[in-house]
């Protein structure tokens, strides 16, 4: 029987702790390297707002609102997971959503950013394409899951509120960004990439660490393209749309 905490294994919590030390050991590696101190109340900010919104995914609130619904994707944990999103966005001291990305201002950034989307698709659709073997054709629920969920999450929580927070928090140490054909880089982003990715290659298993390198390499191309489009639209409306994409494509190709 589902409850409200099935999803809360002991494998779940030591990936979260694994992933989230994985992120506090690479800011260490680059405040040594600048020889500077990051914002300790910013920082600890950010590794609260990842805990509580990663750990939100895997709660199940729809075995208490409706214990007979049957759905295969996570939906309820999705779902929780944006909800505390946005409550940190609006909590977190000095925080506006505005800044976090969400705007429909693109910036003047519009046409690099769909160049940008429909060159990651096609990159990484044909990469799957060879790499894998073609999945079987998706459910209807899988493809609205896809078409809305990894968007709509994903974007306002990683490139949105922890972009925002891990930049606040190295303030002190990334002075020094670099323009990217008209996206300004830095480490910030640089970091919450490769965490990106980390989350997406790197879990747990019968308490055993395990890493797929496929993964990590797929989710840091995906998440540095779609970091770039964050950054030089200073919007998430693009990202979410380029990342359901990606997504529902990947659901034909493997």
């Amino acid at each position: 029987m589902t409850t409200l905490f099935s999803g809360l294994t002991a494998d779940t919590l030591l990936t979260l702790a694994l992933q989230l030390a994985i992120l506090a050991a690479m800011i260490a590696a680059v405040c040594l390297g600048r020889r500077r101190t990051p914002d300790l109340p910013s920082l600890t900010w950010l590794f609260g707002a990842l805990a509580v919104t990663l750990l939100a995914l895997f709660l199940s609130p729809a075995a208490l609102i409706a214990p007979g619904l049957q759905l295969a994707w996570n939906w309820d944990g999705k779902v929780l997971s944006i909800l505390a999103t946005f409550a940190i966005i609006a909590a977190a001291p000095g925080l506006s959503f505005r800044e976090a990305g969400f705007t429909l201002s693109q910036n003047g950034g519009t046409r690099p950013a769909l160049l940008c989307a429909a060159l990651t698709c096609i990159v990484l659709w044909t990469a799957s394409y060879t790499l894998f073997t073609p999945a079987a054709p998706p459910t209807v629920e899988a493809l609205a899951f896809q078409a809305t969920m990894p968007g709509l999450h994903e974007e306002p929580l990683f490139r949105g509120m922890a972009l925002l927070l891990l930049a606040r928090a190295i303030a002190p140490v990334d002075d020094r960004r670099f323009n990217l054909m008209g996206a300004r880089i830095g480490w910030g982003g640089v970091l919450i990439t490769l965490f990106f990715a980390l989350g997406q290659g790197v879990a747990v298993f019968q308490s055993q660490p395990m890493i797929s390198w496929v993964g990590v390499m797929f989710s840091a191309a995906a998440g540095f393209a779609l970091l770039w489009m964050r950054e030089r639209t200073g919007s998430l409306v693009i990202p979410i749309l380029a990342h359901n994409v990606l997504s529902v494509g990947n659901q034909f190709l493997g």
